[in-house]
């Protein structure tokens, strides 16, 4: 049952399928099909009027990717793997992003999800690392089998949240450590899974500030993104940044940050800058069961948006794509789904692709039950019979 959900939920967590009727009429006669209508599985959300909402849609309101954090799946195996992976398929989804693959903090790595010598340097690796030489491997087998992407994370410390990147030279160590990494994925990976093992994900977390930090990311990112190139130019990176409400920042502050870093960076042809939309956390409209909300409202997030997208436009290298939040910032809960479309339903008038974080940890039937995802599915085949170039969801 779906009773524990807001927002108006449909009543049945069972998404309907399509069936077919055939007449008792002689086979002379053309059999005829009829398709049978697939009710819209929520009743949409209510919230003002945003500037997306008279847009034409760029891209179908659904998610292409998602998020997974290695704490989850560390040490899952090929059959755990194929149980969620074969969820995204079915899910509509192309790729999925292991967010990190290493752990670092007080310049220390703690944790490898792939076998390294690192592991065993104790002047780069603290004693106790962990190692978990299937980790990536894992992954990238039954991704293949599956017929999925994978892009594969790199980089993170948390020193980075105690604004370690002020300091240019630890931007310049923590970026050149990332080189390693990125070496030793590839030549591990690369030639087994030429095409599962579509790119990178930068696993720092750049976030709308008002020092110029975008000057130290600009360096930073420069250094892992001409090494990429340098080995493979045909894998791109993928970047996905947030807006933060401890920061709290104007727009215009975000447009100014990001064209920075648009007109700065070395950023190659197909490079993805993909934010968080942050409506998961800020949004005031929105919140949860409890009537806990962010701080934002939502035509403040759209202009964020917007900002965003019109730096990215200063580097027509790189695409735009959108990070779709289906949680509740305030208490860590799943989005309902009329909420979470309706995200989707602005992220489309913006952006060429939607990723979302996360339907592992939010959405997959093993870790939050069956409901979400049999409604996510009761959406995708509402939306194969009401094309969205129509702005049904408006």
């Amino acid at each position: 049952m779906c009773a524990f959900l807001s927002g108006g939920i449909f009543s049945g967590c069972e998404p309907a399928n399509n069936t077919s009727e055939t007449s008792n009429t002689p086979s002379t006669i053309s059999e005829t099909s009829v398709v049978e209508k697939v009710e819209l599985p929520f009743t949409p959300i209510e919230r003002p009027t945003l500037l997306a909402d008279s847009m034409p849609a760029i891209c179908e309101p659904k998610v292409s990717g998602d998020f997974i954090q290695a704490w989850l799946c560390n040490n899952w195996s090929k059959f755990e793997w194929s149980l969620y992976l074969n969820q995204l398929k079915k899910a509509g989804f192309e790729f999925v992003i292991m967010q990190y693959t290493t752990g670092r903090e007080n310049a220390k790595y703690t944790e490898f999800l792939y076998p390294t010598e690192m592991a065993n340097d104790l002047s780069i690796s603290a004693a106790d690392c962990n190692v978990y030489p299937t980790g990536v491997e894992n992954l990238l087998k039954s991704a293949k089998k599956a017929g999925l992407k994978v892009y594969i994370g790199i980089g993170g410390d948390s020193d980075w949240w105690n604004y370690e990147f002020e300091d240019i030279e630890w931007c310049k160590r923590e970026a050149n450590f990332t080189n390693r990494c990125i070496q030793e994925l590839y030549d591990l990976y690369k030639e087994d899974y030429p095409d599962t093992f579509a790119g990178w994900y930068w696993a720092w977390e750049m976030f709308s500030a008002k020092g110029n930090h975008e000057v130290n990311w600009s360096e930073m990112i420069s250094i892992n993104l001409d090494y990429m190139t340098q080995l493979d130019p045909s894998m791109p990176c993928i970047f996905s940044p947030f807006f933060s409400s401890y920061e709290d920042v104007s727009v215009e502050r975000v447009l100014e940050e990001y064209t920075y870093l648009m007109e700065h960076t070395s950023f190659r042809k197909g490079d993805i800058f993909c934010p968080q939309d942050n409506i998961g956390i800020h949004s005031t409209e929105y919140g949860d069961a409890n009537n806990n909300k962010g701080k934002y409202p939502i035509t403040f997030m759209e202009q964020v948006v917007r900002a965003l997208k019109e730096a990215t436009e200063k580097n027509p290298k790189v695409r735009f794509w959108l990070n779709i939040e289906n949680f509740n910032g305030p208490n860590g809960k799943s989005a309902t789904l009329n909420r979470y479309v309706d995200q989707m339903n602005i992220a489309s008038k913006y952006a060429e692709k939607l990723i979302t974080f996360s339907y592992a940890h939010y959405y997959s039937p093993s870790q939050v039950g069956k409901e979400y995802n049999l409604q996510y599915l009761q959406y995708l085949e509402w939306l194969k019979q009401n094309p969205q170039t129509n702005n049904i969801l408006n």
